[in-house]
């Protein structure tokens, strides 16, 4: 978010798109992705990403890091 913050929306968005492709139901990721690809101008990603959010907004990253493996 702080890339997103600084107007750095492509750094931003990769981070974004890796926590989505690690833990596809963390909804906050979907969220974050949403309103970056919105303050890009891209209406389908941030759709898309909208209704993956609405699908896992209750749900939290899991606790294992398959990067630590």
């Amino acid at each position: 978010r702080v890339l997103q913050g600084l107007g750095e929306l492509d750094a931003a968005i990769d981070s974004f798109q890796t926590a989505c492709e690690f833990f596809p139901a963390y909804g906050a990721a979907h969220y974050a992705a949403a309103s970056a690809y919105r303050q890009k101008g891209d209406r389908n990603q941030a759709s898309r990403h909208l209704r993956a959010y609405e699908l896992h907004k209750g749900l939290d990253a899991p606790l294992e890091d398959p990067l630590w493996d």
